[in-house]
């Protein structure tokens, strides 16, 4: 679905504005297989789109969805405490907390994300890992036709004395 993708690209480029963010991607379970990825420069912020998205059409080719956009954010830390990883997750829900997205066209493809939930799953030796889960609604008109043909119009203007 491609308009996942251009939310994806648009949040991508919003969290790309956090100079700490080292990197943004899918998330595909990478920081469960540090032993299998390539090296990665920490901090990093996974994207998922977490299942099931319920649609509901509107009209004829437009739908909307209710979305829970998924943040895994990682931070390489020696120190025995998740302060760091706190403070970063931090900075990135109030520069994402309330924004909605709009595409390059200035199509709202969002509506606000509003924050819903925070995890704090277990320690990967040392990798803390929070995970923010932000719910908004998305819409999608990309079964939408560009444009619709009207009939010319013909303007006879009068002058009357």
């Amino acid at each position: 679905m491609i308009v996942l993708n251009e939310i994806y690209t648009v949040l991508k480029s919003r969290l790309k504005e956090l100079q700490e963010i080292k990197k943004i991607d899918w998330y595909n379970n990478q920081y469960n297989n540090t032993e299998e990825e390539k090296a990665t420069r920490y901090p990093v912020v996974y994207v998922e789109f977490i299942d099931p998205i319920s649609w509901i059409q509107n009209g004829d080719k437009f739908q909307h969805g209710t979305a829970t956009i998924r943040l895994h954010c990682v931070v390489y830390d020696l120190q025995d405490t998740p302060v760091r990883c706190m403070e970063f997750v931090q900075k990135i829900y109030e520069h994402i907390n309330s924004k909605s997205l709009y595409d390059a066209t200035d199509f709202q493809l969002t509506t606000e994300l509003v924050r819903q939930a925070t995890t704090f799953p277990k320690r990967y030796n040392q990798l803390k890992v929070v995970m923010m889960d932000f719910v908004c609604e998305i819409f999608d008109i990309s079964n939408m036709p560009e444009g619709i043909a009207v009939q010319p119009v013909e303007f006879i203007i009068s002058t009357s004395s």
